[in-house]
């Protein structure tokens, strides 16, 4: 069935079964494809293979919340700058209480150094000391500010040119901008993230502008049923090994100013739709259980922050913690319920105190 375009073509329910997914994703690529950040004592060196082969499209996570990022911008009630500030001030709240735990945490066991600058830049992800992975934090709020504007501006633009402005042409202006810039800088790196993941969350913002899921399915309830349970296998395969086999769009290196830069396009504005149509189609067809993925991805927010714990700063002491079933697959488990656990009593203590 095709949903009014007013809203969302997948209802809120199938976005956290998105993010579940996206989350544990997340878990897997963190958890066993990269084995540099095992302390001694950890390892898998029988899942070497596997390892290499899931490490970028386990990365398949960050691409799914960008895009979803994007997609539900656009069904917003609220697009002004105040808008903005609030979605800001409501994301912040949850992430400094966690980071204010960590922090102090980690001086218990004196494994982090604490100055006013040390923790300012970790309240807002520009320091990864103990909120490792947690660069999307400032890359979320700087989208968040980057949206209205962008939203106006090709609200009555025709497809190709929304694709042009959107996608192509903020990551040439900020490649364009690297170039003068020194690579070991911050603005470097955050200018690096926003050329990499924001044509994602345009992405997004272009299927919900231009009902394009919902002209997808009008095309695929043609098709008898047999043939679109094969095809979304298809496509959900082919978006998540797409990120090994072909990651990004190489266009060569671009020799500009005095900095050589990668002027590889991620093709992830194409992989992450192509497995949210598939995953939720799948989803809609087959009638399993999917409240796991669903609480999952209601606290997915919290869940990321939260295994950061595990590989940041304090992993000597944490690491084990974690680790302890050996068993690959109840180390996943156990680590998806523990998080899961602290998640839901960090969620009703924030919900007190925003209240």
């Amino acid at each position: 069935m095709i949903n009014n375009m007013n809203r969302p073509w997948f209802d809120r329910n199938e976005t956290l079964q998105i993010k579940g997914v996206a989350l544990i994703f997340m878990f897997v690529h963190h958890f066993f494809t990269v084995p540099i950040w095992y302390v001694s004592g950890i390892s898998y060196d029988y899942m070497a293979g596997a390892a290499a082969l899931c490490q970028q499209p386990t990365k398949i996570c960050v691409c799914l919340f960008a895009f979803l990022n994007g997609y539900l911008y656009r069904y917003s009630s609220d697009k002004s700058l105040r808008g903005s500030v609030c979605k800001a001030w409501r994301f912040l709240v949850p992430f400094w209480l966690v980071t204010a735990a960590m922090i102090i945490f980690a001086v218990s066991l004196n494994r982090y150094v604490m100055t006013p600058e040390n923790v300012l830049l970790e309240l807002f992800g520009m320091r990864e000391d103990v909120m490792i992975f947690c660069w999307y934090v400032y890359f979320y709020l700087i989208i968040l500010f980057l949206l209205p504007g962008m939203d106006r501006l090709l609200e009555k633009r025709s497809l190709p040119v929304s694709i042009a402005a959107g996608v192509f042409l903020p990551a040439a202006v900020m490649i364009l901008v690297m170039s003068w810039l020194n690579p070991e800088s911050t603005l470097w790196e955050v200018l690096d993230h926003l050329r990499t993941w924001l044509p994602a969350v345009m992405s997004g913002w272009i299927f919900a502008r231009y009902s394009l899921f919902e002209k997808m399915e009008k095309g695929f309830s043609r098709l008898p049923v047999i043939l679109q349970g094969f095809l979304c296998l298809v496509m959900m395969t082919a978006a998540f090994f797409g990120r090994w086999f072909l990651p990004a769009l190489d266009c060569g290196p671009l020799a500009l100013h005095t900095v050589n830069l990668s002027g590889a396009f991620n093709m992830d504005v194409i992989y992450a739709p192509l497995f949210i149509f598939a995953l939720i189609t799948s989803a809609r067809m087959v009638r399993l259980p999917w409240k796991p993925l669903e609480i999952i991805g209601k606290y997915s927010m919290y869940m990321w922050y939260l295994h950061c714990l595990f590989f940041n700063c304090t992993k000597p002491v944490t690491q084990i913690w974690l680790f302890f079933p050996r068993n690959p697959v109840l180390v996943l488990l156990w680590g998806l319920l523990m998080t899961l656990g602290v998640s839901v009593i960090l969620d009703t203590l924030v919900k007190k105190i925003m209240s």
